[in-house]
């Protein structure tokens, strides 16, 4: 699918600017480039929050007796809301600084997650 359409709207994107004329350093460069160590780490932090949350939000949710379909929702519902996030993150940031916009971010989901706090205790192992 992906194929067909660039050969039907491939034409509709911007012609490339050439091969650069200095080939750069290395890795090295790259990560001695100011910003970059911090923008690994918080990307990677995020990475691993979203991925823990996707392989053990199903396992608790079946322990605490979620059928597959609402499980299924609620994993569709964080995509859903990972997309309408994209959508106004660029306004976001032109607002307030990226630092501040992931503050909140952390903020707002620690926040979220004390005060949704279920007060059972934690399913018993079969």
């Amino acid at each position: 699918m992906p194929l067909a359409m660039l050969a039907v709207w491939g034409g509709a994107l911007p012609g490339g600017t050439g091969r650069a004329t200095q080939v750069g350093g290395g890795i090295r460069d790259v990560l001695a480039t100011k910003g970059v160590g911090k923008t690994l780490a918080t990307s990677s932090l995020l990475q691993t929050g979203q991925d823990l949350f996707q392989f053990y939000l199903p396992v608790y949710a079946h322990g605490v007796g979620l059928s597959a379909a609402a499980i299924g929702v609620v994993l569709a519902m964080n995509s859903a809301a990972a997309f309408v996030v994209r959508l106004v993150l660029t306004q976001l940031i032109a607002r307030f600084r990226e630092d501040k916009v992931l503050a909140g971010a952390f903020f707002l989901g620690a926040a979220v997650s004390r005060c949704c706090r279920s007060s059972r205790a934690a399913p018993h192992s079969r």
